[in-house]
């Protein structure tokens, strides 16, 4: 008997973090396009579901350990792929979107958000006992973004932050949204 949920790819450990390597700057993209355009946009949504894509496919990747039990990446190595390696700073985020006409002070708002995001997000794509879906990803990036920067540090559960008493999923917008494509796609 194994550990291994539904959803989740049994993989070897270096597929897993070579494909990191390569889709973590996607991801970058993706997530600070998100955040730099017109709030509950079109194009805010394709970039946030795009963002979660990506999220919820490294969070279904495994791979076996020497004991014989499935397992994910450290929750270190998501916080460093997905947002240290490039969003360590908020001069370095600034470097990043000034080119689209981003204020620095829309520049730190951003570090804030991005980092608010990992606190959530990283925690659930480390846990191996349960698996989140794209939609429960979007809700995290939509949850901070609506709540402007303005979130304590999460206690995180098995999925999702503890502390956060009106944190719904999958309660409306863009995350419920998807949530009734994945119904329909199960």
């Amino acid at each position: 008997m194994s550990n291994l949920h539904p959803k989740q790819i049994p993989t070897r450990l270096k597929y897993i973090e070579e494909e990191l390597h390569i889709r973590e700057s996607d991801f970058a993209s993706f997530i600070l396009k998100c955040l730099i355009s017109e709030p509950d946009s079109a194009e805010q949504k394709n970039y946030m579901i795009a963002a979660a894509s990506i999220l919820e496919r490294f969070s279904c990747l495994v791979y076996k350990g020497n004991d014989g039990q499935y397992r994910k990446l450290a929750l270190t190595t998501y916080y460093k792929s997905f947002f240290k390696h490039w969003a360590e700073t908020p001069e370095e985020v600034f470097e990043r979107v000034k080119q689209y006409g981003v204020t620095r002070d829309k520049a730190e708002l951003i570090y804030k958000l991005l980092w608010q995001i990992a606190d959530i997000v990283c925690p659930m794509m480390a846990g191996i006992e349960e698996q989140g879906f794209v939609s429960e990803y979007v809700y995290a990036i939509e949850y901070v973004i609506n709540h402007g920067g303005y979130l304590q540090k999460p206690e995180m559960g098995i999925l999702f932050p503890q502390n956060y008493p009106d944190y719904n999923w999958p309660g409306s917008g863009i995350a419920a949204e998807v949530n009734k494509y994945e119904m329909f796609q199960s």
